[in-house]
């Protein structure tokens, strides 16, 4: 399920407030708010670890950080 916000939006988040209590994951880029937690969602813990790992040896400046950045690299 996907849903689109033109901006920051009190009403979007309200009404999307009771979906994640329906489901589990997450599909990145789709979603309204950039939370580190959100990352546990989105991948298996080894497959995170591992990602963790590449971002430290690759972009140990935390470079690409627009996006997820949770600060471990």
């Amino acid at each position: 399920m996907t849903a689109v916000a033109a901006g920051p939006s009190r009403a979007f988040d309200d009404a999307w407030a009771p979906v994640p209590e329906r489901m589990s994951g997450l599909y990145l880029s789709f979603e309204s708010d950039h939370r580190p937690e959100d990352l546990d969602l989105a991948f298996p813990p080894a497959t995170l670890a591992r990602l963790r790992r590449v971002k430290a040896q690759w972009d140990p400046d935390d470079v690409f950080s627009k996006n997820f950045s949770d600060g471990t690299a």
